[in-house]
């Protein structure tokens, strides 16, 4: 019976570590990501690479489209301790993002125009 417990046990230390290691992986924090944006409703995202350790997150190729914005950041690096947001504490310490674009691609919205002024009429 002892035996049985340590071969439990051991079995549940081997899956706690190799699950550790894939979602340490970059390769699996990309599907991952690309897989939440796909299932966002009105969004149409596409992401190149993510790669998220204990301290920093590194996005990179992220194209967002939605409604008349479109939104593209070829790369990202977040800097904030994970164990801190995991309890909803974010402190972000740098968030340095190079040659990023935002477009509005709909129509400029028309705003009233100002009403006359009596000066105005009278020249």
């Amino acid at each position: 019976m002892k035996r049985l417990f340590l071969y439990l046990g051991g079995g549940l230390l081997l899956l706690a570590t190799i699950l550790v290691v894939l979602a340490l992986n970059s390769g699996v924090q990309t599907w991952a990501a690309r897989k939440v944006l796909a299932d966002l409703p009105g969004v149409k995202a596409e992401i190149g690479r993510v790669s998220a350790g204990f301290q920093r997150i590194e996005l990179e190729n992220l194209q967002w489209n939605q409604g008349d914005l479109e939104f593209s950041l070829p790369r990202a690096t977040i800097e904030f301790p994970l164990f801190a947001a995991l309890r909803q504490n974010i402190q972000l310490k740098s968030l340095p993002a190079h040659d990023w674009k935002l477009r509005f691609t709909g129509q400029p919205s028309t705003a009233p125009a100002a009403p006359e002024t009596a000066a105005s009429e009278s020249s």
